[in-house]
């Protein structure tokens, strides 16, 4: 016979469950997310997630108190600068100093203001004049740095007997995912220190910074999804054991430790002299705490270089794989050469706005097919509840937001929305249709009060970056076949494996063909049978097939 305990524990179990299941059973969704969240195990374990959510609809339970959404309305709406939407405790899971919040995730409304209020001047580069400049530097030695140690010989079609005589030196294949990892580390340090790290220089995982990094993305990505983890992070204890600290040798706590000397630097040196015009001088300006200053700068470099570097590699991707796009692309930058209007040795951003729109639609679109931020970013519905197309959220559910969702949405963008066609952002007629498109867009950078303080700085770099390498090199990949490798952890893009072949632009006649392999052969026909842009994804998302068939000049 039952004991009363366990009849006792069985109804309160039982209770649990139904109010669990019954407070948003009016949303669909899978029937396990009713009572919890591990069901989403199955897309996070093979880094699936994105994957997992990409049918979830316009609003969809994934947790007993969890929702996602990819509605735009509804994305502006929760994010807008009024909102009574607070951010939830998933927030928590992206902190790596438990002594102190930084921007990102803090959930405190009024402190989280205040904040962003004091560097938004450093951030839109009002504060800081040198900003293009320290940008154009780093590119410079980027640009130096691929003709030093990874340029490939060009070869003509006409010279192939006599390059298959030279000695291997004219074949350097990169990985294209580590140089330019390196290159978007050394521009975030530099706008954020004053200083590069020197990824570049050493030609290295300077103290083994990324290789960290890519370590602790699966263990942040737990933290945010199950908050009751991080919390555990915040026992004394476990914090010491397993948080990085500003003595660490390698990976984050050493980025952190740098952090702390300059800032601590930089902040003496102000009672002689007045602050640097650049970022850091910018927040001391505008009366950032020293001890904010800290984990701030090193958030800059975290979240900077990971979402710029990953929309660089898949721009050079895409287009690379895209042959109309590359041949649409190179006649708009020669035209502009030609024209006087592109300013040696390095573009203005002003002059890429105004004379290559393509290759910022290019930029555009490469954002929009692979947005380099998925992270769910769950805000909680306000006291009282809210009613959303219809639907009635009670006050404290969280709702995310599904990006990779919305940005490959037939309904905003087309019945081509899968097809990389950055055309779509300059020949579209109807402009109240390209109206959604753009605010659509635009939440790449998420919305309001929750808007990224680096979107500046990132199109920046990312178009004078585009910029730069398209008008001196053709990139060419080693293994069409098998492209790049991308996983995703924690919202966030880890890629890697993507080889490429860098050589000076052969100038030739216009849409001249090149076919130097049977590979190449056989991908043309496939090539011509979806234009204008060919990029297939299989399998489970995170390995892309992509094929560079013909080359244009």
């Amino acid at each position: 016979m039952l004991s009363p305990i366990v009849i006792g524990l069985t109804l309160l179990f039982s209770a649990y469950l139904f109010s669990s299941y019954w407070r948003l059973r009016h949303i669909p969704g899978p029937f396990l997310a009713s009572f919890s969240k591990l069901w989403l195990l199955k897309w996070m374990i093979p880094a699936e997630l994105h994957v997992g959510l990409l049918e979830a609809g316009h609003v969809v339970r994934i947790g007993p108190n969890e929702v996602v959404t990819n509605n735009p309305e509804i994305i502006r709406r929760i994010n807008a600068v009024r909102s009574p939407y607070k951010r939830s405790t998933w927030y928590n899971g992206t902190c790596f100093d438990h002594s102190r919040n930084h921007v990102f995730c803090e959930r405190d409304e009024a402190r989280h203001v205040k904040l962003r209020n004091q560097m938004i001047p450093g951030y839109s580069g009002k504060d800081n004049p040198y900003l293009e400049l320290s940008i154009d530097n780093r590119l410079t030695h980027f640009i130096s740095f691929i003709r030093q140690k990874y340029l490939s010989c060009s070869v003509e079609a006409s010279s192939l007997e006599k390059h298959e005589s030279q000695s291997s030196y004219c074949y350097k294949p990169v990985d294209f995912t580590r140089i330019t990892q390196y290159f978007a580390l050394d521009v975030i340090s530099d706008i954020a220190f004053g200083q590069p790290f020197g990824f570049l220089e050493t030609d290295s995982d300077v103290h083994d910074y990324i290789k960290t990094q890519k370590a602790l993305l699966p263990v942040f990505e737990w933290f945010a999804m199950f908050p009751s983890l991080e919390r555990l992070t915040r026992i004394g204890w476990v914090s010491r054991l397993l948080m990085p600290k500003t003595t660490d040798k390698r990976g984050l706590g050493c980025l952190m430790g740098v952090a702390e000397r300059i800032v601590n630097h930089r902040y003496a040196a102000t009672s002689k002299s007045a602050p640097k015009s650049d970022m850091l001088g910018s927040f001391i300006r505008h009366g950032l705490p020293q001890e904010q200053a800290k984990v701030e700068t090193v958030l800059q470099v975290m979240a900077g270089s990971d979402t710029t570097v990953t929309s660089l590699q898949m721009i050079v991707l895409f287009v690379n794989t895209s042959p109309s796009v590359l041949y649409r692309l190179r006649a708009e930058l020669d035209a502009a050469e030609k024209a006087g209007k592109l300013s040696r040795p390095m573009a203005r951003e002003s002059e890429i706005q105004a004379h290559i729109p393509y290759l910022c639609a290019c930029v555009k679109e490469s954002l929009r097919m692979w947005p380099p931020v998925l992270g769910l970013g769950y805000k909680d519905v306000p006291e009282g509840g809210d009613t959303i197309n219809g639907i009635f959220l009670p006050a404290g559910t969280s709702v995310g937001y599904d990006a990779w969702g919305l940005h490959r949405s037939k309904a905003v963008y087309g019945d081509d929305a899968d097809i990389y066609r950055p055309g779509r952002w300059i020949d579209t007629k109807d402009e109240k249709k390209l109206s959604e498109m753009n605010r659509s867009a635009d939440l790449v950078f998420s919305y309001g009060k929750n808007g990224c303080l680096g979107k500046p700085v990132a199109f920046m770099e990312l178009n004078k970056a585009v910029t730069e390498l398209f008008r001196r090199f053709d990139i060419s990949l080693v293994k069409p076949w098998k492209p790049i490798r991308s996983v995703q952890r924690n919202g966030l893009f880890v890629q890697s494996d993507m080889w490429g072949v860098v050589t000076r632009i052969h100038k030739a006649p216009a849409r001249q063909t090149s076919l130097c392999t049977v590979h190449g052969c056989l991908f043309f026909v496939l090539q011509l049978l979806s234009e204008p842009a060919f990029i297939t994804s299989w399998g489970n998302g995170h390995r892309v097939c992509s094929v560079r068939l013909i080359t244009y000049y």
